[in-house]
């Protein structure tokens, strides 16, 4: 075996070895300076073969060693020896940049995030287990279905709900009206009716106004001296509505209105010493009014004597008025029992 000590003498610090064999053999002491010193000051040491291993410690051995020759590392892989796990080696690293980053573009910005061009918009999906799909409610998202199992719509402009009314299986228009029947009741509140006294008038009431009242248009017929006629014929009128002047042998009421007439007064005149008479005759029609068409009313008058200008008049008032339809016709035929006289008529009404 093999054991050292240090000596200290006058010239310093010396090492000492000593030898030993093995079975108890006497032992060799070698005394000499131990560490780094010239070869002429060493002293060579033989070691046994079969000495187990003696460990050598060198002091001053740097921790960095330097490297010659050419190394490649173009290729990553090449250069880095295994895999290195840390045990300690935090999970969040501490981040220090010098000058600013683009953060605008997410790709650059996020490690781990791998942008594919030709990635396809719609992915094959795979269902391991069974989708009920009876309940379309909770497949669909915005869409709501009712008790019996049909969706609820609505209107594509301005998405109001569509809604039907139905009697029984029979579809009711709810902006149509129906007929009332002898089985319906109908309640209407008219408010509070004032308190009227008799004989006096009262300071508040309701204002009433009758149909025929509503809407008037007065209608005024005439016909100025025209001269009598052997043969009775329809006469030519002239018709003022409202101040607008037309002229014709007949009328039309207008549509949606009801003619309404009051008076029909005519006169005979003698232009001449003959007597004359005239009868004059208001008629109605539908339509294609004639000199034979229906009478409503009959005027006969004549001439006093054999008297030049001698005039004659004869009228009919209608209190309750004569109504005549819409679209109807109404004319004025006449005949004389001379030519050298004259009639004149005249026909009030309105339309409403």
């Amino acid at each position: 075996m093999i054991d050292a000590e240090t000596i200290t003498t006058g010239a310093g610090n010396i090492k000492r070895l000593r030898v030993s064999t093995v079975g108890g053999g006497s032992s060799v002491t070698i005394v000499g300076p131990l560490g780094q010193t010239t070869m002429a000051g060493s002293v060579p040491v033989a070691i046994a073969s079969n000495q187990s291993s003696v460990p050598v410690t060198v002091g001053n051995f740097p921790a960095t060693q330097p490297v010659s020759g050419t190394v490649d590392v173009s290729d990553r892989v090449a250069r880095l020896v295994g895999h290195v796990n840390i045990d300690n080696f935090p999970a969040t690293q501490p981040v220090s940049i010098a000058a600013a980053v683009d953060v605008s573009d997410r790709v650059a910005r996020l490690v781990g995030h791998v942008q594919v061009d030709n990635f396809p918009a719609t992915q094959p999906v795979s269902i391991a287990a069974a989708v009920d799909v009876s309940d379309r409610a909770a497949r669909l998202l915005g869409i709501v279905y009712g008790s019996q199992n049909q969706q609820l719509k609505q209107t594509a402009t301005n998405f109001n709900a569509q809604v039907e009314i139905a009697v029984g299986a029979t579809l009711v228009d709810p902006r149509s009206i129906r007929t009332l029947t002898a089985a319906d009741v109908v309640t209407a509140n008219i408010g509070t009716l004032p308190t009227l006294t008799k004989g006096t008038q009262g300071a508040t009431g309701f204002s009433v106004q009758e149909l025929k009242d509503a809407g008037r248009t007065y209608i005024c017929i005439t016909i100025d001296r025209a001269a009598g006629i052997a043969t009775e014929a329809l006469a030519t009128i002239t018709i003022n509505k409202a101040e607008t002047v037309t002229t014709g042998t007949s009328y039309t009421v207008t549509t949606g209105k009801t003619l309404r007439l009051q008076t029909f007064k005519a006169s005979v005149r003698a232009s001449t010493t003959t007597i004359v008479s005239g009868r004059i005759r208001l008629r109605t029609a539908a339509s294609a009014i004639a000199a034979t068409s229906p009478i409503i009313a009959l005027l006969e008058a004549a001439s006093n004597g054999a008297i030049a200008e001698d005039i004659n008049v004869d009228d009919i008032d209608f209190p309750d008025g004569v109504e005549i339809a819409a679209t109807h016709q109404i004319g004025i035929s006449h005949i004389e029992s001379t030519a050298t006289g004259t009639i004149t008529v005249t026909l009030i009404g309105y339309e409403y």
